[in-house]
């Protein structure tokens, strides 16, 4: 029996309003920006300063990413040469258990 798919419903986007007979009038208003309309107006100095804190910011998120795989990685390697450490410890005390030890010879001699 196959389970019937669900259909995956488009993503809803912000309503814009522009066209050309109220662009002018409803660009910068405050009734545009109350009713979803996108707001169009962007100087050439912020539109720079929006891309520049956006790649900051994704430098950023890359700095911090490198930085917690190499915490990750230095944490694995220190998990490993600890259980080496405490394997050879544990395998010599097992030897040193299984090992028959020798009777202890009498003083006499004959």
């Amino acid at each position: 029996m196959q389970i019937p798919r669900r259909r995956a419903e488009p993503r809803r986007l912000p309503r814009v309003i522009f066209n050309r007979r109220t662009a002018g009038s409803l660009a910068g208003s405050h009734w545009a920006e109350s009713r979803g309309a996108a707001a169009l107006k962007m100087n050439a100095k912020q539109a720079h300063d929006v891309a520049e804190a956006s790649f900051k910011k994704k430098e950023a998120q890359l700095r911090e990413g490198q930085k917690a795989m190499a915490e990750y990685h230095a944490g694995r390697l220190a998990v490993r040469e600890k259980t080496a450490r405490l394997r050879t410890l544990r395998l010599t005390r097992d030897a040193d258990e299984a090992a028959p030890t020798m009777p202890a010879r009498s003083a006499k001699r004959r």
